[in-house]
């Protein structure tokens, strides 16, 4: 997998996906944030080339921002656009920082790649504060059966990603210590009616 996020982090940056498909994902993290005080340490889990994290932390120039992803190639790039953001090459399931470490973390479009969703949900719970807020934002497949068939393609093809409902999602959420606060659905190109992006705000139980 590492290989692979490698080689797609070549072509990533490109304009229209980025404008089309993950922008829109980023605004709609930029707009949540917006709603609440401003953050005072922020972590991007699953950064890859640093877009979202460079922005926040533009956006937010007295707040400390922290890039994490678990590919080398992905973070080459991301440290060639910001030296403001701090990088770290890490696995969300085994994060190094301290317990109660940052009051907002971000993830987008990458927990579908996780092979342990639950530790990774249980790291962000331990390194958020108690008042901090959890962004994630992927796709929630519309039911439980469009949820199994495509995790199963992706199985076959020989890259399995993790796509999870609602329901599914606010169990794990729940087992990890979280209780979600407001779903948001984003509208990006493609747009999913089975398969919608959503970005899910929740809290510390």
């Amino acid at each position: 997998m590492q290989r692979f996020f490698d080689l797609w982090a070549r072509v990533y940056d490109a304009r229209a996906p980025q404008k089309l498909t993950y922008g829109p994902v980023h605004d709609s993290v930029c707009a949540a944030l917006a709603q609440r005080r401003a953050p005072r340490d922020v972590l991007d889990v699953g950064c890859g080339t640093g877009i979202l994290a460079t922005r926040l932390s533009a956006v937010y120039p007295g707040t400390a921002v922290t890039g994490v992803d678990l590919s080398p190639g992905m973070l080459a790039q991301a440290r060639r656009r910001s030296g403001t953001v701090t990088w770290v090459e890490a696995d969300a399931a085994a994060l190094p920082f301290a317990d109660d470490a940052f009051d907002a973390l971000c993830c987008t479009e990458s927990f579908h790649w996780y092979p342990d969703q639950i530790a990774a949900l249980v790291e962000f719970r331990r390194v958020l504060r108690n008042d901090g807020t959890l962004y994630l934002a992927f796709v929630n497949p519309a039911t439980a059966t469009v949820e199994a068939a495509v995790n199963a393609l992706t199985r076959a093809a020989g890259r399995p990603a993790r796509w999870a409902t609602a329901s599914h999602l606010r169990g794990l959420l729940d087992a990890a210590g979280f209780r979600v606060r407001e779903r948001v659905k984003v509208r990006r190109w493609p747009p999913g009616v089975m398969m919608p992006t959503y970005l899910t705000v929740a809290e510390p139980n």
